[in-house]
């Protein structure tokens, strides 16, 4: 799977204030990752994250605010990585159904991995904490996904390669489908393994059944 951060045309140039500024901004979120992963959130401090990552703290505070403003990034990082609508070069090159397949195989595999399991367990934890927080996880990274599914749902109904009534409540529905019986077992620690990856096989079959996904 490929992570695409910036379009050819948008990405900054290497040397440029803007490419150093992502470079920096992206060391905190490793450093931040990391040691939220090895010692956990609430016993990492911000200062550590600089000590790892160099930098200041003033630096820090000045993009992302504060630690959950870190926790955040985090998470929408984790949110590009799980999805990449309308897909990568290789769905791309296939037919809707089997693109739709192979996404939904690939982010199956991110949200059952440890470090998924891991960063949503702080996600969720933090949101039961902080409303704001929760609310701004919603909107800024299911919400989102949601969208492109729905966008790319659109784009087939109008090439004649599938039969979505309501694009949207597809998107949302495939979400359900596919993802949500499974990331509640692991958030909670229960696997079971090739039964998953059977309902999964047959969610994803009914899917581009019942909306004719060519």
């Amino acid at each position: 799977m490929t992570k695409t951060i910036y379009c050819p045309e948008d990405r900054p140039k290497a040397g440029s204030p803007a490419s150093r500024r992502d470079e920096r901004r992206s060391a905190i979120i490793a450093a931040a990752e990391a040691l939220f992963l090895e010692q956990g959130y609430d016993n990492t401090s911000l200062a550590e994250v600089v000590k790892r990552s160099g930098g200041s703290l003033a630096t820090l505070y000045e993009m992302f605010g504060n630690k959950k403003g870190l926790l955040r990034a985090i998470a929408e990082q984790w949110r590009d990585e799980a999805q990449h609508c309308p897909f990568g070069d290789e769905e791309v090159a296939m037919p809707p159904s089997a693109a739709l397949a192979h996404f939904a195989r690939s982010k199956f595999e991110i949200m059952k991995s440890p470090r998924t399991v891991a960063l949503a367990r702080m996600i969720v934890t933090e949101s039961f904490r902080d409303r704001d927080f929760a609310v701004g996880m919603y909107h800024g990274v299911h919400l989102p996904t949601i969208q492109k599914l729905a966008d790319l749902f659109t784009a087939w109904n109008r090439e004649g390669l599938a039969n979505f009534p309501d694009p949207a409540a597809a998107a949302r529905l495939f979400n359900a489908m596919i993802f949500a019986d499974a990331h509640f077992k692991t958030l909670v620690g229960i696997d079971e393994g090739g039964i998953e990856r059977q309902q999964l096989e047959w969610s994803i079959q009914l899917f581009c059944e019942t909306f004719e996904v060519c």
